[in-house]
């Protein structure tokens, strides 16, 4: 037997003792209460695992990338990372250093913040998949300098380039405020 659930504004308008569940409409049934329950928490963790990987990632590419643009981190800086790519027969190997880094600090920057995280993820899936055939063809290992750790960062950014970056977003939270007020 089904038993109707009323919100709790309805019990009062009505003068009633009604069962009375938060966010249950009328002639839901208790396992449609719950199914509810569970998928609103599946998509909580859903968002709750984009962030963490948006932020894994975008540690990852900040500090990369800083390394390339300005020498943070120990890293050369555009001068010697250009050098390192002339050295390895990258074309345009100044314009290049510019554009690895600033897909590796700026869309790591994005990804953190949520910031159009699918555009922010495809120039540096890109880039992976470039260091890959020209730095880290031949081998897997990354033990062996092969192309395991820019293949699994060019993965999981291609993941978010199909799926999106979740609804823990700085845009998401714009558009929720914008339409409060």
């Amino acid at each position: 037997m089904r038993t109707a659930m009323i919100n709790a504004d309805e019990a009062r308008n009505q003068g009633r003792n009604a069962p009375v569940t938060e966010g249950i409409r009328a002639g839901s049934t208790p396992a449609q209460a719950g199914a509810n329950a569970i998928a609103q928490l599946r998509e909580v963790a859903a968002d709750l695992g984009m962030l963490v990987l948006r932020a894994v990632l975008a540690v990852v590419f900040i500090y990369h990338g800083g390394q390339k643009l300005f020498g943070l981190f120990g890293g050369y800086g555009l001068a010697g990372t250009a050098g390192w790519m002339a050295s390895i027969g990258i074309p345009m190997p100044y314009a290049s250093a510019v554009l690895a880094g600033s897909a590796e600090f700026f869309g790591g920057a994005a990804l953190l913040l949520g910031l159009w995280p699918r555009m922010a993820a495809i120039p540096m899936a890109f880039t992976m998949l470039v260091a890959i055939v020209t730095a880290h063809w031949g081998k897997f290992s990354a033990q062996a300098g092969g192309m395991e750790y820019p293949l699994t960062l060019a993965a999981a950014l291609m993941a978010i380039a199909l799926v999106g970056g979740g609804r823990l977003t700085v845009i998401e939270a714009w558009r929720r405020v914008r339409r409060r007020g």
